[in-house]
């Protein structure tokens, strides 16, 4: 039977495996600061689609962060989602999706995570076993994302998937200048580069970033647009 440790989060139990780095990173997403929000779209979000959702604490963390917000999570690898769903059960705002998104449909073989389900990668990585493999559905980014964007209503987008960030964010290009709010981790230099060409050419602009170390780090995006009009954020700018 497996180590499970359970605590109190948002009046709820969350389940997490008995795993020292496990542990430090899903207390950082629930502290607020794996992923800093700006104020002024806290009550505007109404969904978000959580790309590598996990063990389920960043869902925890935006279904209290986002009170009007519905949730879409999207976790392929088989331990990870059992967590997931029994994270997000008492949140009536969470769905969640047993595949993970990409730029295209099909089967692959994902190495599920050595040093836990948060390292789980379809590249390879000196974090993650790659002698452990399983098999998992993942979905086109684009047919997912691009319906819930019909409505109007505005959507967030989180994605941490430990190396496909820049391929789900490039196959959302058709609709990137229509997501208000992107928070996107990276995992290589090149990559941190390559989202912020992508995020700056769809209409978006820095809010807060942070690097853990060289090639691993984290980057909120908010849409320009929104941010100028619903702030007077253009008047801080030096120029």
């Amino acid at each position: 039977m497996e180590d499970v440790v359970q605590f109190e989060c948002a009046g709820h139990p969350f389940f997490c495996p008995r795993d020292e780095h496990t542990l430090a990173v899903v207390g950082e997403v629930l502290s607020g600061a794996a992923y800093p929000v700006p104020g002024f779209l806290t009550d505007r979000i109404r969904t978000l689609v959580d790309v590598g959702a996990n063990l389920g604490a960043a869902a925890v963390w935006f279904h209290a962060l986002f009170p009007h917000a519905a949730i879409e999570c999207y976790e392929p690898t088989l331990r990870a989602f059992r967590f997931l769903a029994r994270n997000t059960a008492p949140h009536g705002r969470i769905r969640c999706h047993h595949a993970g998104l990409l730029d295209r449909d099909g089967r692959l073989d994902i190495s599920v995570g050595g040093t836990g389900s948060e390292t789980s990668s379809l590249k390879r990585s000196r974090q993650a076993a790659f002698g452990v493999h399983e098999s998992a559905e993942f979905r086109a980014a684009l047919p997912v994302v691009e319906p819930l964007l019909e409505t109007g209503a505005p959507l967030a987008l989180k994605v941490d998937t430990e190396g496909c960030e820049v391929e789900i964010l490039g196959s959302l290009a058709p609709v990137l200048d229509r997501i208000e709010l992107l928070l996107l981790e990276y995992h290589s230099e090149e990559d941190r580069v390559a989202i912020d060409t992508l995020a700056r050419a769809h209409g978006h602009i820095l809010f807060a970033a942070r690097a853990d170390q060289c090639h691993l780090g984290t980057t909120v995006y908010v849409h320009r647009e929104t941010a100028a009009r619903l702030t007077d954020m253009e008047a801080d700018a030096i120029r």
